[in-house]
């Protein structure tokens, strides 16, 4: 895979053209995503989510996504993101949005991209395929083997260690049952193949100890 700005790069020159100015939205991006809490989400989190999408563009079902939409949600859907902060995701969005307002990218492109960054709540399945991709890669991580998903849990107690451990178990437990409550984890059929079963069994795990 290209470096990470090589990657920015290309998708910005794909959506903009202006690539100094490129660049100074990267090292943005980076110093966002490099807060001394971020222990998950950290700029490792979108690299990992742009590998699991080349995966995904390698398949069929990928013909109908706009992958300049589901990239740019890629990077943007965390760029707020803080543990003490409620609705990152939300402000994620809007961030995207004055981004592209004062850069004048089109305006149709800027909403598609924020709607996507706002179904990354993972409250409901999105109606949309590029938002459902984007929380499909979100939630790959869901579905990765045993070590790497408790490293991945592990990572998020640290980000709210601040949190008493009781309230945090609550918490946590709630928002695993919400995905296991649906009719699947994952909204597509490739990531329901590539990781269904896998993130089904990982959860329950979860939500054992957590219990």
């Amino acid at each position: 895979m290209p470096t990470l700005i090589t990657r920015w790069r290309k998708l910005w020159n794909e959506i903009d053209g202006r690539e100094s100015q490129g660049d100074i939205l990267f090292e943005d991006l980076v110093y966002r995503h490099g807060g001394p809490l971020h222990k998950y989400h950290t700029i490792k989190h979108p690299e990992n989510m742009l590998v699991e999408f080349d995966d995904f563009r390698a398949s069929t079902g990928s013909r109908f996504v706009n992958a300049a939409v589901v990239e740019a949600g890629i990077w943007y859907h965390d760029a707020e993101y803080h543990p003490f902060a409620r609705d990152h995701e939300g402000k994620g969005a809007k961030l995207f949005c004055s981004i592209g307002e004062y850069f004048g990218l089109p305006d149709g492109f800027t909403q598609k991209v924020s709607r996507a960054i706002l179904a990354t709540k993972h409250q409901d399945i999105a109606n949309d395929l590029d938002a459902q991709v984007l929380c499909d890669l979100d939630l790959a991580i869901l579905g990765k083997p045993e070590t790497v998903f408790d490293e991945y849990e592990r990572q998020i107690r640290e980000e709210y260690v601040w949190v008493p451990e009781d309230r945090f178990r609550e918490r946590r437990r709630s928002i695993l049952q919400g995905f296991v409550a649906r009719p699947s984890i994952y909204a597509t059929s490739f990531f329901r193949e590539k990781y269904e079963r896998q993130a089904q069994e990982n959860l329950a795990r979860s939500i054992e100890k957590l219990a």
